[in-house]
């Protein structure tokens, strides 16, 4: 389990554009069989692992772990997926190629910054500046559906 965190709305809403580049709201996507909105890989935490993903029992436990990276990012800390730790003065790209270990991290920077209306090399900084939106996705739910 993730330690207790309280994720602010700019974790969420980070956590969001997080889970759409990973392709977690594509039905049968290994994201979403493994309820995993991050593709975390961060063992087994009891569930087993899927092609090197973390395996949670729901969909509620896998935003929690996201929360909780995404959180641990914002604040600079050690974040458990890839052992990385994060700045805010990172580029999305820099965090694409580190989040997703070069694995398509142009195509995946690209996904995360426009989602927030920003450019792969805008910051972290940047996105915390943004003031948020009136109706942010993840902010009025954990279930993790996109407004559309």
């Amino acid at each position: 389990m993730p330690a207790e965190m309280n994720p602010t709305p700019k974790a969420k809403l980070l956590a969001q554009s997080f889970a759409l580049a990973e392709g977690f709201h594509v039905p049968n996507s290994l994201p979403a069989r493994t309820h995993n909105p991050g593709d975390l890989e961060i063992g087994d935490v009891g569930y087993g692992e899927d092609a090197g993903k973390t395996i949670f029992p729901d969909d509620q436990t896998g935003w929690d772990w996201l929360y909780g990276e995404t959180t641990l990012m914002l604040a600079g800390q050690q974040a458990r997926h890839h052992s990385r730790i994060y700045s805010l003065g990172d580029t999305f790209l820099k965090v694409a190629e580190n989040y997703t270990g070069h694995d398509n991290a142009e195509s995946w920077a690209e996904t995360v910054s426009h989602f927030h209306g920003l450019q792969p090399t805008n910051t972290l900084q940047d996105f915390l500046d943004l003031p948020l939106p009136a109706s942010s996705p993840g902010s009025a739910t954990d279930e993790g559906e996109l407004d559309t």
